[in-house]
């Protein structure tokens, strides 16, 4: 593969190999750091500004979601877990009973005489 300084396509905001994708993705298998280096530093800086500006502007509709939203999924989130709490005690309560039963029946089966022989 041959690599030089201006590597970077900025119409898709990677360079080369597609290695500087969106930081959620992190890097392909196969990408190295001495790649990277090869890239154009003007180009990586707009893409890692690119990058900022995405994650400020997710920063900015949390905070009006927030504002608006919050009281009401706070309720929800408080609700969901409650559930969630519960389910898994009953689950457990479940299982526990589901345990005591399968030992009661080994017990009840290994006792001696709890069949007749045949004659």
């Amino acid at each position: 593969m041959i690599m030089n300084s201006s590597c970077c396509n900025m119409t898709n905001q990677q360079c080369g190999c597609g290695c500087m994708e969106s930081q959620s993705y992190g890097m392909k298998a196969g990408c190295t750091t001495q790649y990277h280096q090869n890239c154009d530093m003007p180009d990586k800086l707009l893409w890692l500004a690119d990058e900022a500006w995405e994650e400020l502007m997710r920063e900015k509709i949390r905070d009006h979601i927030e504002a608006s939203c919050g009281t009401m999924m706070d309720e929800v989130a408080k609700m969901a877990a409650e559930t969630n709490m519960t389910k898994w005690k009953h689950k457990m309560a479940t299982k526990h009973l589901h345990h005591d039963f399968k030992h009661g029946l080994r017990d009840l089966m290994n006792k001696e005489g709890s069949c007749k022989q045949p004659s």
